[in-house]
């Protein structure tokens, strides 16, 4: 009934109006609930959910109404060329949403620990665990540390392939209290509770089809042909400036990605506090976090570039610096009060700690 009524209505053959709603729909399904947040925390969980719910649609329907112009302008035999950079991109996608935990174990060097040789590795293993069984995992991650950084951090990723992963580095272990370090796991294991890999794959899907048919626009416009008997009454010109303004969408819904994984990580956040029913050992880490990296930004020099990878990460830049719980206090409070920049918000795939901070603030749990 409503694939007629997008066919009828909008135009649209079946088989785009079938993606457009098994995108729309995994969107909802991916709008998860989190539990134990308080009457007084309602306000600030709704408006994130609205959010991320608002912020999906907002994609969803300029990539749609894009696909459409382009259809308008170009003819329905253009379809053909859509359904072939379509496949072309979700081969690309879901190849590097299965095999990807095979790269970053390989690219970071990450051991796993499958019989611990320390109390440290005990205690991270049975943590990991426990966090699992408390957020309502149904399979525990594997647990691995990341010999290849030396950048106090953690991560969480995962594929049907090879199932979910969490990975620490030495430097996290060894420079940070275990109540904060129990607080970033629990962080990491929200992101593998609520799918964000598979939610950051829906959402981008769309957006990154239109990139890459503009960049085959224009290809197309420098050979000086169109795709269909009907194509090839455009002139070159006209292919070239929608390849560019295609492109141009494409890199600008890029943005709207960024946005959405940001409210992913307070999602993320919030899970954290909630499952240790305490948004403190988070706020600490995030302040020890950011002294770190302000105490010693001279030297970092390294950053990660992998948008698939580095949108999972915690925090971005980190060094090894230790501070006792009265200065991560009185930091935290601090940091509730310090502005940001909106243009570097704007660019970055986590919100500024200070934000994070004032979020966390916000909820009242059980």
């Amino acid at each position: 009934m409503i694939v007629n009524w997008l066919m009828a209505n909008l135009r649209i053959e079946g088989w785009i109006s079938l993606i457009i709603i098994i995108v729309f729909g995994t969107m909802l399904l991916l709008s998860y609930k989190a539990g134990g947040i308080s009457r007084e925390s309602f306000g600030a969980m709704l408006m994130l959910k609205a959010g991320m719910f608002l912020t999906a649609i907002l994609i969803f329907g300029l990539s749609v109404l894009i696909l459409q112009m382009v259809l308008n302008m170009f003819g329905f035999g253009f379809e053909n060329l859509i359904l072939i950079v379509a496949m072309f991109t979700a081969f690309f996608m879901i190849f590097q949403w299965l095999f990807a935990p095979s790269f970053i174990n390989a690219f970071y060097k990450v051991k796993f620990i499958e019989y611990p040789s320390n109390s440290t590795e005990r205690w991270l293993l049975e943590k990991v665990e426990y966090l699992a069984k408390l957020s309502g995992l149904k399979k525990v991650p594997k647990v691995g540390i990341a010999m290849g950084l030396n950048i106090p951090n953690a991560f969480a990723y995962s594929s049907p392939i090879y199932g979910p992963h969490v990975a620490v580095t030495p430097s996290l272990l060894n420079n940070m209290p275990k109540e904060e370090v129990e607080a970033v796991l629990a962080h990491e294991i929200g992101h593998l509770k609520h799918r964000d890999v598979t939610a950051m794959l829906a959402v981008s899907f769309i957006p990154i089809l239109i990139y890459y048919l503009g960049r085959h626009l224009m290809f197309m416009s420098a050979f000086g042909y169109g795709y269909s008997s009907r194509d090839r009454d455009q002139t070159p010109a006209l292919l070239l400036f929608m390849g560019i303004i295609l492109i141009l969408a494409g890199i600008i819904f890029q943005f709207l990605v960024k946005h959405f994984n940001r409210l992913r990580e307070y999602y993320a956040d919030a899970h954290s506090a909630n499952t240790l029913n305490n948004p403190r050992p988070l706020q600490r880490a995030l302040a020890r976090l950011d002294l770190m990296y302000k105490a010693f930004k001279s030297r970092m020099k390294q950053r990660t570039d992998n948008n698939f990878i580095s949108m999972l990460f915690i925090y971005n830049y980190f060094v090894d610096f230790f501070y006792d719980y009265d200065e991560i206090d009185s930091y935290v409070e601090e940091l509730k009060n310090k502005k940001t920049s909106w243009l570097i918000e704007l660019l970055s795939t986590h919100p500024p700690i200070p934000k994070r901070i004032r979020f966390l603030d916000k909820l009242k749990l059980q």
